[in-house]
Order: structure tokens, then C-alpha cells, then sequence
């Protein structure tokens, strides 16, 4: 996908939890102590990344239509509400795409086909 998310995710450079090029990292670090125990903690670089993901899965929830939060309200992360929706609107697009394309094939001007008026 090139240009993906709305303005504000692309602005603040998040659109890769969106798309799925920032992938969360491991939500807990095992450190191995001096006398060869382990100890599990928490990362905290997984706690900044959840946040934002959080932030960035709030801003699309508030940004649509209750029909759409409906279908997208379960999802725990911003990259799956991103990929249901990008499901749910896909056939819409391509049937308006295709509507648009015949529109434009069968466009006349007086005895003028659009391939004729577009060079023009």
C-alpha cells in the first residue's frame, strides 16, 4: 500500500502500525543474572509501542461511523481494524473504480469519444 491511513497517522509517521511494518516487540526481556538464574521483566520498549498502537487503534475507532466501529470495536490492535476495514470498503472501491472506467469509455462529446478529447 503506498500512501496509507489518514493524514494524521501518515503526519505523525505511525502509518507502520497501520500496515504492519512496526511490528511489536517482545513484550517481556529475560535478563540472565551473574549466578546463571533468569529473570523476566517487562520491556518497556513493547509498553511505548503498545501505547502508541492503543492511541493510534482510539483515533480510528473515533474517526468512523458506528457501523464501521461495530465490525472493528473487538480488535486489540491498530493494524487489525486497519485490515478489517481495508476488507470491508476493498469490493466497494474496485466496483466504483470499474463504474468510474466504463463511465469513461462510454463518455462523448457531441460525435467525440473520450480518447479523442483526452490528448486535447
Amino acid at each position: 500500500m503506498e500512501s496509507a491511513g489518514p493524514p494524521t497517522i501518515r503526519g505523525a509517521r505511525y502509518e507502520g502500525h497501520i500496515i504492519g511494518k512496526a511490528k511489536a516487540p517482545n513484550a517481556e526481556i529475560v535478563e540472565k543474572k551473574t549466578d546463571d538464574t533468569t529473570v523476566t521483566n517487562s520491556n518497556p520498549v513493547f509498553e511505548m509501542w503498545y501505547a502508541r498502537d492503543q492511541q493510534i487503534l482510539w483515533l480510528i475507532l473515533s474517526s468512523v461511523g458506528k457501523e464501521v466501529q461495530a465490525q472493528i470495536i473487538s480488535v486489540a490492535m491498530a493494524e487489525q481494524a486497519w485490515s478489517t476495514m481495508e476488507k470491508m470498503f476493498s469490493p466497494q472501491t474496485r466496483a466504483k473504480t470499474m463504474n468510474v472506467r466504463l463511465a469513461l469509455t462510454t463518455m462523448k462529446k457531441g460525435n467525440m469519444s473520450i480518447r479523442i478529447m483526452l490528448p486535447r
